[in-house]
């Protein structure tokens, strides 16, 4: 079923999607960030990875996406509960968001999901 009208025109199924290559994704950000790094480069082009690394997973049937999405969220469960109250005050560079604190991309990382969801609850009503 068609979640969005316009861009990429994602079904449920490519949301699902759309969750586990983002939030690899974000396992990348944080661990640089972490190891003293700037982040995503300025130039990452958002809307290229969204559509690009989404497809990649268009093979998959449904329970190997929520095989995948579960061991994709224990790891970021995993490095998260690795970091310090300090780690949370690193600053660096979000695709999306720009510059700002580890703290505030891996709230952003929940926040994200939620909005999808939202949209697909609407989209099955």
């Amino acid at each position: 079923m068609p979640v969005y009208q316009d861009g990429a025109k994602w079904t449920v199924k490519q949301v699902l999607a759309h969750f586990i290559t983002i939030e690899r994704s974000m396992h990348w950000l944080f661990k640089d960030i972490l190891s003293g790094g700037s982040g995503s480069p300025e130039d990452f082009d958002v809307d290229r990875f969204n559509l690009t690394q989404t497809a990649k997973l268009d093979g998959l049937n449904i329970d190997e996406l929520i095989k995948q999405f579960k061991a994709v969220r224990e790891e970021t469960v995993s490095i998260v509960a690795g970091m310090s109250e300090e780690d949370l005050d690193r600053e660096g560079r979000h695709a999306f968001h720009g510059p700002g604190k580890l703290e505030r991309f891996i709230r952003w990382a929940y926040e994200h999901a939620r909005i999808h969801k939202n949209d697909i609850r609407k989209v099955l009503q």
